[in-house]
């Protein structure tokens, strides 16, 4: 399924691109997709809320600017898709952190006791997500098993 893909100006600047410091030649542009999810462990619906910054030339996105198709709030057909690895994908890339909802806040999110890397990027078709177990995922899932079972133990046959 495809959602809409919202471009978003730069929250202090007001630029929609942003041309990169160490090489103004290129730079990025972000994007928004948001879609309602439903938990079917919890019963909640939220919110689910996709960023990925895409890269483009500078010289292309002035063109696409004076043409009018690049400017905040522009949409566009797509998904915004998350892939998780174990190794950096770019120099100086920074491993996932524990948002600041989260008790962890700040930590690194860890898979198997090594830190989890993840990048976004749009795709024209549907999001083939990867995404790694966390650490705190599996105590989490193991305790629900547990509860589960224990619930079932003490149901009448």
């Amino acid at each position: 399924m495809n959602n809409t893909i919202t471009v978003k100006a730069h929250p202090v600047t007001g630029a929609v691109f942003t041309p990169r410091e160490a090489n103004p030649e290129w730079g990025s542009y972000r994007v928004e997709a948001m879609s309602p999810t439903f938990d079917l462990r919890t019963g909640i619906m939220n919110i689910n809320k996709r960023v990925a910054f895409v890269n483009m030339r500078t010289e292309d996105a002035k063109q696409l600017e004076s043409e009018g198709l690049l400017y905040n709030n522009a949409t566009f057909t797509g998904n915004i898709q998350i892939n998780e690895t174990f190794a950096p994908q770019y120099q100086g890339h920074e491993p996932k952190v524990y948002p600041q909802s989260s008790p962890k806040a700040g930590q690194v999110v860890k898979s198997g006791g090594k830190p989890v890397f993840r990048t976004t990027r749009v795709v024209p078709g549907d999001a083939q997500d990867v995404f790694l177990p966390t650490d705190n995922e599996n105590v989490v899932t193991q305790n629900a098993a547990a509860a589960v079972a224990n619930e079932q133990a003490d149901m009448p046959e």
